[in-house]
């Protein structure tokens, strides 16, 4: 991976490698908490991170392996991603006073901070169903494409997947992953091979827009002794009651769904001959069926009626419509000062998802990779600042 000023830079998992003198420890083992103390002889002091907390996971069934601690001697980074740090940070006393009350939190190590676990964001998709299939390559890959658009005033992406419905119902619901995945494979080979011959054969496309990044996370008390990396609830829950349909989310939306009624065009131009399933869901749009699903999916017959435009000028849009594609966001993201380091700390910085303030569209792993050298960037930058002032 090259940088823009032409220096190349690994990635962590090509560089990593045993150490015997210690300076790179692979442990298999979860952290728990950051050992963290004050700084004394300031007037400000701040905290400063000392090292983590965990506990070993030994064996295939993941058994508990027993506690151990690791120290730090410069910094600690944290990278569990927008729920993992929020529950690290809160277990080492260092999220809002009502959590850590909540999780009872020993008083000497409590240093609340009320944004942690603040403002946190998702990308919400709202998908064209269309049961005219897409060529697959010779290998019967899964066509994925992603576009991009910005000129609505707010990042949007485009994305086609090419096995339809099949491929969407595993993606947006648990159950249907474990019914089409597990259970019809294994009890009722026949019913399947029918279920995927038709599923597979829609092609769907989803379009993706963002809601103010105003979610709360919301710490629960966890299980005793729930050491299982199977059965390791993070006692957590989102507050997503301040998310709304806005009215300019409508408009972004409204406008955004111009190509598939270029795309529906195309695909009964392309498609002259008659088909029993695109009458079925002709129909089944025409009944209002297609609103029983979640989310409401937009169709050829429906397409014009979606949003607010021709007859249907101002009409509001709904939740109904989009659901969450699971790309959250944010939480720590004015948690943190510019050099990504956690508030009222001295060295504990943030490296993921949590302090990101605004998402691009599509898959976040690109984001989050650039937000990791960007930290990376960071700690050396102080690094040089400690050595060259010492």
């Amino acid at each position: 991976m090259r940088t823009p000023d032409g220096r190349e830079r690994l990635l962590l998992a090509n560089d990593l490698r045993y150490s015997d003198d210690n300076k790179v420890t692979y442990v298999h083992a979860r952290v728990t908490s950051i050992i963290h103390d004050k700084d004394d002889g300031t007037r400000d002091a701040t905290v400063r991170a000392t090292g983590v907390r965990g506990v070993r996971i030994d064996g295939d069934q993941g058994e508990y392996g027993g506690c151990v601690t690791w120290r730090a001697r410069t910094a600690v980074v944290l990278a569990g991603g927008v729920f993992n740090s929020f529950d690290v940070l809160v277990e080492s006393g260092l999220g809002p006073q009502k959590a850590l009350d909540v999780r009872e939190v020993p008083t000497k190590w409590r240093e609340p901070n009320e944004q942690v676990g603040q403002g946190v964001g998702d990308e919400y998709p709202s998908v064209f169903l269309s049961v005219e299939p897409e060529k697959q390559d010779q290998y019967g890959a899964e066509t994925r494409l992603v576009a991009h658009t910005t000129d609505t005033g707010s990042d949007a992406s485009y994305e086609m997947w090419g096995h339809g419905v099949y491929s969407w119902l595993q993606f947006s619901n648990s159950f249907y992953d474990f019914l089409l995945g597990s259970v019809l494979p294994n009890t009722l080979p026949g019913l399947n091979r029918l279920t995927t011959k038709i599923l597979g054969r829609t092609s769907m496309w989803s379009v993706s827009i963002f809601h103010e990044p105003n979610m709360t996370l919301i710490a629960t008390k966890k299980p005793q002794n729930a050491t299982s990396s199977h059965n390791n609830p993070l006692g957590m829950k989102i507050n997503d009651t301040m998310v709304e349909f806005t009215d300019e989310m409508c408009m972004n939306l409204t406008h955004l769904v111009d190509p598939f009624i270029h795309g529906a065009k195309l695909q009964k131009k392309a498609c002259k001959k008659p088909s029993l399933a695109r009458f079925v869901l002709a129909l089944a749009s025409k009944l209002g069926l297609t609103k029983l699903l979640h989310p409401n999916p937009i169709t050829a017959q429906n397409v014009h009626t979606y949003t607010g435009r021709g007859k249907n000028k101002g009409k509001k849009c709904s939740l109904n419509q989009v659901s969450s594609y699971y790309h959250f966001y944010g939480g720590n993201a004015y948690a943190v000062n510019a050099g990504y380091i956690l508030n009222g700390t001295k060295n504990l910085y943030i490296s993921d998802a949590s302090v990101i303030q605004r998402l691009a569209p599509g898959a976040p792993a690109s984001v989050v990779m650039e937000q990791g050298m960007k930290v990376a960037d960071a700690v050396i930058a102080d690094l040089n600042k400690t050595q060259c002032s010492g």
